[in-house]
């Protein structure tokens, strides 16, 4: 589980905590402030730069929010689009700069989010998710419409893909296979730029007929090399991961 950090508004000294959705926690503002516009900044990379926020609007004995990616911190602070375009993206989708950014850049329904943010090492992208508060123990908040914060992740390297539903880790840029051929003492040399392990790669091959499918040729479970025998046919030959 991830720990969200809160800073409160100035002038509020103290807060009640809750659980959301069973993920994090968040804070609603004490009863104090009811009938005033509030919100709380949520730091999600703990740098001391809020990037998201939780826009409070009281009212009589209820409460309304919405979460919104905080746009005064970075111009580069947006909501993402899903393919599909949705606002709300599905676990385990993928978030990266081929998406689009919403024009709107707050929520108040629940579900996972995607949003990007800017650091002082980059651009990063993560998700978010969004849902009513819980009492501690359980039980909903009564009188509250709308969404805070729940459980988060983002991509500590900058300009990389994420996935929605992934804790905050380091995910690298994924470097795609890149295949070469030569001829080493009459065998065709095909050699790629990555190691194969752990997970191996299959090697392919198929005829030049523009009909022909793709045969196995070999699996290899480490290293960056294969020499075959190509015969008098002339071949096509591809690495795929396994």
């Amino acid at each position: 589980m991830n720990s969200l950090v809160f800073l409160l508004p100035e002038g509020i000294r103290s807060a009640h905590l809750l659980r959301v959705s069973g993920f994090a926690a968040c804070l609603l503002l004490p009863s104090a402030v009811f009938g005033q516009l509030q919100s709380n900044p949520v730091d999600v990379n703990q740098d001391g730069v809020p990037d998201l926020i939780e826009r409070y609007q009281y009212f009589g004995g209820g409460t309304s929010s919405t979460v919104e990616v905080l746009k005064a911190t970075h111009s580069d602070n947006e909501l993402l689009i899903s393919p599909s375009g949705d606002a709300a993206f599905a676990l385990g989708a993928s978030l990266d700069g081929n998406l689009k950014t919403s024009s709107f850049p707050s929520v108040s329904w629940g579900g996972y989010y995607g949003f990007r943010f800017r650091a002082a090492d980059g651009l990063h992208y993560g998700w978010f998710s969004a849902g009513q508060p819980h009492f501690p123990g359980g039980g909903f908040v009564p009188n509250f419409i709308g969404v805070v914060v729940g459980s988060h992740g983002y991509n500590l390297v900058p300009d990389a893909p994420f996935t929605v539903g992934t804790p905050t880790s380091a995910v690298p840029i994924p470097i795609p296979l890149v295949l070469k051929a030569s001829v080493v003492g009459g065998r065709l040399r095909l050699s790629w730029n990555r190691d194969a392990a752990p997970s191996g790669v299959l090697v392919e091959s198929r005829a030049l007929r523009p009909d022909a499918s793709w045969v196995f040729v070999q699996t290899v479970s480490s290293g960056s090399q294969l020499d075959v025998d190509p015969g008098g046919v002339g071949r096509m030959y591809r690495v795929v991961k396994n």
